[in-house]
């Protein structure tokens, strides 16, 4: 087989199942809807964002850009978004098995690929507006540059790996954790400070430049940083209040092999858990530390010091990595036991409509496997009232949305409308009043919610009732 025809047959494998979910997923979530608003809005206006008050919130600059530049070519701001996922969600295979065949081996990088197309978290990645796709895209691109620079000692592609690492840490702050990781393990590996140093300089350059950005704008360079670790500590407090003291500590203990547990199999989790103890005695032992470092510091920051909440889509960077060793662990038990290598292939691909009927069945974890799920939708009554609007709302109609108070369903439900911006009084933002002063033709209510229908002037009357979500339309 060429290289050209590698190429192209591990981006099949990777495309196959992301473009057979893609018609039909829904962003959820929140994070998704808000960060393809705020690409539109810097669409509409662009400028270079030095720091988060300049139009990114929390989130990382680079793709609000990149959604943007989607929007651009399509036209379409509800699919922007979730098409560039889809786009790098399916490229990042080819640096996974680049990655893996120089670490592992070309039988161990193949396994690899097909682990990675059917890992339902990924697919959920790709198939939606959140950023995960885009951040593993780059940090695979960043370790396999790096592999590749510590078995050649080409200098200019471990430049290269510095220079998407920190693209990668331009899409999520969860990346900067890795960049001084990785630069001691170039010093470790290399044996060269300045090459170290000059790498780690690179990496850092976004972090540095953001951080100053924040120093102009707000006085205090480590603004974004306390924004999320206060408002990390804070939902801490919540969940243990929900779950309880032991029982949530340990948790967050444990949820990265719990989430790899879940989303590969028990039995995948475990073949690639087996083979990543076995890489310690091997070449691959750097990707060894760089796997397990995070999770540890992560796992210990959230249960000992209570300033982390752990969230599946937050393992993404490692399991990613992980892979390498799953497909490891499979390529070792094809040569010994080929029976039991095809039976966790089989196992993998059984759990996607399984782990797809947990997220939908009416129980009591399904909200924790909707979390995980191939496949992401939004609840009954959201997509419900959404299809209505849809279907009758005219052009110029303006639609006051309510505050969910149990979340963030007021977001999905505006955004599935496919409505434009300029018809959406939403509650939550702060131009509510300025599009609802137009007379909103409809309204969307949240029961325990801070709208009621006496909300405006006019009489309304009732179009859909989807459990707390009432639409109701202004009459004539």
């Amino acid at each position: 087989m060429t290289a050209r025809q590698t190429v192209l047959l591990v981006l099949a494998l990777a495309a196959a199942p992301r473009l057979l979910l893609f018609p039909f997923a829904e962003n959820v979530a929140g994070d998704a809807v808000v960060r393809s608003w705020l690409a539109h809005a810097w669409l509409e206006h662009p400028h270079l964002i030095g720091a988060s008050s300049q139009g990114c919130l929390q989130f990382g600059p680079l793709h609000l850009v990149l959604v943007a530049f989607v929007e651009w070519l399509t036209g379409s701001v509800h699919l922007a978004g979730r098409l560039s996922s889809l786009v790098v969600g399916t490229l990042s295979a080819w640096p996974l098995f680049a990655l893996a065949q120089r670490l592992v081996g070309v039988r161990a990088a193949w396994w690899s690929v097909v682990v990675f197309a059917l890992w339902p978290l990924h697919l959920q990645a790709s198939t939606t507006a959140a950023s995960e796709a885009l951040s593993g895209l780059l940090v695979l691109v960043a370790v396999a540059a790096i592999a590749r620079a510590f078995g050649t000692g080409e200098r200019q592609v471990l430049l290269l790996g510095g220079l998407s690492l920190t693209l990668a840490a331009a899409v999520r702050y969860d990346v900067w954790l890795w960049v001084p990781l990785l630069a001691l393990l170039v010093w470790w590996r290399t044996g060269s400070f300045g090459r170290a140093f000059v790498f780690g300089a690179i990496a850092a350059s976004f972090p540095v430049a953001w951080l100053a950005g924040h120093l102009v704008d707000t006085g205090d360079w480590l603004s974004p940083l306390r924004l999320i670790d206060d408002y990390h500590r804070g939902w801490f407090r919540s969940e243990l209040a929900l779950w309880g003291e032991p029982a949530y500590r340990f948790i967050v203990l444990g949820f990265w092999p719990l989430t790899a547990a879940v989303t590969f199999t028990p039995m995948v989790a475990a073949v690639g858990a087996v083979a990543l103890v076995r890489a310690w005695r091997t070449p691959a032992r750097w990707l060894v530390v760089l796997t397990v470092v995070p999770i540890v510091v992560l796992s210990l920051r959230g249960a000992v010091l209570g300033s982390f909440v752990p969230l599946s889509r937050f393992t993404m960077k490692e399991l990613s990595v992980f892979v390498v060793f799953v497909g490891a662990g499979l390529a070792a038990l094809e040569v010994r036991w080929r029976w039991a290598a095809r039976a966790s292939a089989l196992a993998l691909l059984l759990w996607l409509p399984l782990g797809e009927f947990a997220a939908r069945a009416p129980w009591r974890w399904a909200n924790s496997f909707r979390a995980v799920s191939a496949l992401s939708l939004n609840p009954d009554e959201v997509r419900a009232v959404a299809k209505v609007l849809r279907a009758r709302a005219q052009p110029g109609d303006v639609i006051a949305v309510d505050v969910d108070p149990r979340g963030f369903d007021d977001l999905q439900l505006a955004f599935e409308s496919r409505l434009p911006l300029a018809q959406l009084a939403r509650r939550r933002s702060p131009s509510f009043e300025v599009v609802a002063a137009r007379g909103p033709r409809w309204l969307v209510l949240f029961e325990g919610g801070v709208l009621t229908p006496s909300f405006g002037e006019g009489r309304w009357l009732t179009v859909e009732r989807a459990g707390p979500i009432t639409l109701l339309e202004r009459a004539p």
